[in-house]
């Protein structure tokens, strides 16, 4: 089993919302989507926590990113999460955008964030056709929906919808998901 449904149902208005009043937040650390042979080119995406130095390698502690002052439900959803899987620490927030027809090639997550912290898909916007899979298995969100999932195994993402799918990834370190890898 590579992903497990934790809650349902959540409101994704004010987010909406907010997502749609700050455009210009999408895409301002491009790093995911214009490295060479990224999974992520077709995508794009908001950094609302990370490290403070996005580009250092290593372990860090994630900060808050000013994003985060323009989407406040994404911080709040974010600490419910963490809140909610009896969370020890949160890492990364991030939102990504997929447009009709774009895809997240096949890949898996590396590096030392990663491997530390849980991974919690958040579907803001899932328009029937967008699908986050692996080999074998398919996730057929519905907005509103937390998802857990294992970013350690090769997963893709795509869109065969004629609408924009918007998804938040909520990292938190905790100890309630082990043994289901």
């Amino acid at each position: 089993m590579f992903f497990k449904k934790i809650a349902e149902g959540l409101d994704m208005g004010p987010l909406q919302a907010q997502l749609s009043a700050n455009p210009q937040l999408w895409d301002q650390f491009d790093a995911r989507r214009t490295a060479p042979g990224s999974p992520h080119s077709e995508m794009t995406d908001i950094w609302v926590r990370y490290g403070a130095d996005p580009s250092a390698p290593g372990p860090h502690v994630p900060v808050w990113y000013p994003a985060a002052e323009n989407l406040p439900a994404m911080r709040r959803l974010a600490l419910d999460i963490a809140d909610l899987v009896q969370g020890d620490e949160l890492g990364g927030v991030l939102l990504t955008r997929l447009p009709p027809g774009g895809r997240i090639a096949p890949h898996r997550d590396g590096g030392w964030h990663a491997g530390y912290f849980e991974k919690f898909y958040v579907a803001i916007n899932a328009p029937p056709g967008a699908h986050f899979c692996w080999t074998g298995e398919t996730l057929i969100p519905a907005q509103g929906d937390v998802w857990w999932f294992r970013n350690d195994v090769t997963h893709w993402v795509e869109n065969n919808s004629t609408e924009t799918r918007l998804a938040a990834i909520v990292c938190v370190k905790t100890d309630k998901f082990k043994g289901q890898s």
